[in-house]
This record gives C-alpha cells, sequence and structure tokens, in this order.
C-alpha cells in the first residue's frame, strides 16, 4: 500500500498561540482545507477560528473540561521570545507549557501533537549550513527553553504521533518582532543602511510554516522526528533592509553604516539593560540583523516531499499592504 494511502486525515485540532502572528496563519489555513479549528486563548478575541476556549496554559485547573472534544490533534505554537524575559519566564511559558498541554492532551484521549519549536533549539551555526544532524545546545535562555521543550516531548509515553517543526525568522502579512521592527523605523526614516556581509540567514512564510505543519500532522514518517522549516532561499539582510525600502518608497541610501559601529551600539546598549535603562538595541539584535544563520529543510522535502510556495521577494508588497493597513 503506498505512504501517501496511510496518511491520517486531520479533522478537528486545537491550537495553542492561535492569537499570535504564526497561529492565525495557521488557523486560516487548517480551515482553508476544511479543518476544524478550536483556538486556545487567554482572552477572547475574534480570529480565524470556529471556536474558542479560553484558559492559561501555565494552570492546567484552567483547562475547560471538554477543552480537547472531538479534537484528534494539538497544534502547540504559545511561546515567549522577548528579550526581556528571564529564565523562569522561558522554563515556564516554552518548557512547562508542553508539559501542560501534552498531558491534558493524552488524559482526554488525545494522542497527536505538533509542537512549533525553533531553529534557535540548537547552538548558532556561524558560517555553516546546518541541518538536523547539528545538535549542538544553545546558550541563549530562550534557545535552552525551546530545546528543552522538545526534548520533554520527545520522552513523553503515550504520544502515538509527535512531530517537532524547527522554522526559522518568519515573514508574512502582519509579521511582529524584528522585520515589524525594521518596517517601522525605515518607514521614519530612521533605520541605518545596513553594511553588505557575507551573513547568509534562512527565513520561511507563515503560509509555508501552515502548509508544513498540516503535513507533518498526517504523515505517518514524520513520528518522532524533529524538520527544520525554511524556503530554501539565502538571504542577506542589506538586501532584505533595501527591499523593504523600496517597497516603502524610501530612497536607497548611498553609504552604509560599517559593522563596528553596530557592534559598538549593541555593546552599549546591554550595558544599559544590566542597569535596567531601556535601550532599543542590544547585541543579540545585532547578531540577529547582521549574524549569519542558515537551515537547510532537504530531510523534509527528501523525506515528505515538502516544497515551500513562497519567498520574502514575493510576499513584500503583502507585509507593506497590511503594516500600513494596521498603521492607520
Amino acid at each position: 500500500m503506498p505512504v501517501s494511502a496511510c496518511k491520517f486525515k486531520v479533522k478537528h485540532v486545537l491550537v495553542t498561540g492561535a492569537a499570535g502572528f504564526l497561529g492565525q496563519h495557521v488557523c486560516r489555513y487548517l480551515r482553508q482545507q476544511g479543518v476544524l479549528v478550536r483556538a486556545m486563548l487567554r482572552r477572547p478575541i475574534e480570529g480565524p477560528w470556529d471556536e474558542a476556549v479560553i484558559a492559561d496554559l501555565s494552570r492546567p485547573e484552567s483547562f475547560p473540561v471538554r477543552m480537547f472534544d472531538d479534537v484528534d490533534s494539538v497544534f502547540h505554537l504559545a511561546a515567549i521570545a522577548h528579550h526581556r524575559a528571564t529564565e523562569e519566564d522561558y522554563q515556564h511559558n516554552n518548557v512547562d507549557s508542553c508539559v501542560n498541554i501534552a498531558q491534558a492532551a493524552l488524559a482526554a484521549g488525545v494522542t497527536r501533537l505538533i509542537y512549533v519549536s525553533s531553529s534557535k533549539a540548537v547552538a548558532e551555526p556561524y558560517d555553516r549550513c546546518v541541518d538536523e544532524n547539528f545538535t549542538d545546545m544553545p546558550t541563549d535562555a530562550y534557545g535552552v527553553s525551546k530545546r528543552r521543550g522538545e526534548e520533554v516531548l520527545l520522552a513523553m509515553p503515550g504520544l502515538t504521533h509527535l512531530v517537532i517543526a524547527r522554522p526559522p525568522l518568519i515573514y508574512g502579512a502582519g509579521v511582529r518582532d524584528n522585520l515589524a521592527m525594521m518596517l517601522r523605523w525605515i518607514d521614519k526614516c530612521l533605520f541605518p543602511p545596513l553594511p553588505d556581509l557575507p551573513a547568509p540567514r534562512s527565513m520561511v512564510a507563515a503560509a509555508d510554516v501552515a502548509r508544513a505543519l498540516l503535513l507533518l500532522a498526517q504523515e505517518p514518517k514524520a513520528h518522532q522526528k524533529i524538520y527544520f522549516v525554511t524556503d530554501n532561499q539565502v538571504y542577506q539582510m542589506a538586501a532584505v533592509e533595501r527591499a523593504m525600502r523600496t517597497a516603502l518608497g524610501r530612497k536607497l541610501p548611498v553609504w552604509h553604516v560599517p559593522f563596528f559601529c553596530f557592534w559598538c551600539v549593541g555593546k552599549t546598549g546591554d550595558l544599559f539593560r544590566k542597569l535596567y535603562v531601556r535601550f532599543p538595541i542590544h547585541s543579540g539584535l545585532v547578531h540577529k540583523l547582521l549574524g549569519p544563520a542558515q537551515y537547510s529543510s532537504e530531510k523534509l522535502q527528501r523525506e515528505l516531499g515538502w516544497r515551500p510556495e513562497t519567498d520574502f521577494y514575493r510576499e513584500l508588497p503583502a507585509i507593506v499592504a497590511e503594516y500600513r493597513r494596521l498603521k492607520q
């Protein structure tokens, strides 16, 4: 019997982190594919889901009794990645939450879970393009928490289908965090022109992550496996910045700020933060802008036949249009 005939049909899912940037893309895509989506939310809000339950992942006692009724799969997206979070915050939100949602699902008889981790669950690859065989432990608190979340789920008995997805930087309409910051600062003519550096980076569209997650939820071969999910493109952030300027109608600069200046400002920001003084730039942000971080999704492509459908430059008009809509 061909493998495709053995695929599991996902019909009704619970999505944690549904209100987030990626969560909304995932919920919207699942509904387009005929999947009934139940969103797990901290507070009632409208969104691209069929129904919602109000619960706090950190307090299993807050889970409604019928939260898992008719659910066949859990998509666990909820996490924090705030630069001001403490190790305790990360443990609470990125590790303990994995245990809480998995144990509650198992107690309700739901044994299928797709976990959205991060490429940061491994150490920085620097000038290498790494795949799932690269297992060096990260050193930052966020990355460590995502890795621990993976480990506790992989070790948990009872899950009949557990898959871990590791996307890198995610883009798409409604994007938040660093790419959104770049858009805002470029639009205000406050973003410094980045130097052209040989620092390849991987990224992926939120829509492609959503497609990959549904595939991983349905493929029996994916059980107990980890997959990087990228768009197979290689980006330099200086080129991304210039594309943003053009899309926003801003002039392209004829100069750029040397890397050494960014490095100095980042270190200065680190000192201010140690003194609990608010400062917009720090070394971590500088690395995200100018450091290399390249990952291979060849395993996902080879084993499951997955292909990305878009790239950053094709999605940029929609990203800018949504940015302008929200700005009004």
